[in-house]
């Protein structure tokens, strides 16, 4: 499914009203114990509820960014005056665009994602501190979801990176760092 056609799905189902239910309430607690830093980045942020869920949890200098113009168009509408600056590109290889976080997340969003590797190569390369990934651990009928993850396949993707993987259903969440010492040099 292409983005377009996700958001209208995410518009046109009012998916920022299921943010409220407890498990997604734990995923946003998961989220804010665990960032580092006060520059924050939340990758795939749709409209921005998400994003701004965050910045109400953790205070900093919140940024969300999508592949999606209109998202994008429309997070910026949703939460003026809130703060946050929103970002859109259409290619992984210009996340860089944005400059460095301190910690980024990245929060179900990797399972929509063919070239999930990319993705998370892009990710590590403006991450300062702590990437923050969460994924859906169990099969769910999502017609725009294209993977279902393991805990060493999640592991697996971050491979060159210190890796902490933690399941709580329906989630797995992932914080990941460069390697203590180590400068990761990227070879594409």
């Amino acid at each position: 499914m292409d983005i377009e056609t996700y958001m209208d799905n995410w518009e046109n189902n009012r998916f920022w009203e299921h943010l409220d239910f407890p498990h997604h309430k734990r995923r946003f607690k998961f989220l804010a114990d665990n960032l580092e830093g006060q520059r924050f980045l939340d990758v795939g942020c749709a409209f921005g509820h998400s994003t701004y869920k965050l910045s109400r949890l953790r205070k900093g200098s919140w940024h969300g960014l999508d592949f999606s113009m209109r998202a994008v168009e429309k997070a910026a509408e949703n939460f003026y005056g809130q703060g946050i600056k929103f970002y859109y590109t259409d290619s992984f290889d210009l996340l860089s665009c944005c400059g460095k976080f301190d910690s980024v997340v990245c929060s179900e969003v990797l399972d929509y994602v063919e070239e999930d590797w990319k993705l998370a190569l892009a990710l590590m390369r403006v991450t300062k501190q702590v990437l923050l990934v969460t994924v859906r651990c169990r099969d769910k009928s999502d017609s725009g979801r294209l993977k279902v993850y393991t805990a060493d396949k999640l592991r697996a993707l971050f491979k060159k990176f210190d890796c902490w993987i933690e399941r709580e259903d329906p989630f797995f969440f992932a914080k990941v760092r460069h390697r203590l010492g180590e400068e990761f040099i990227f070879y594409d």
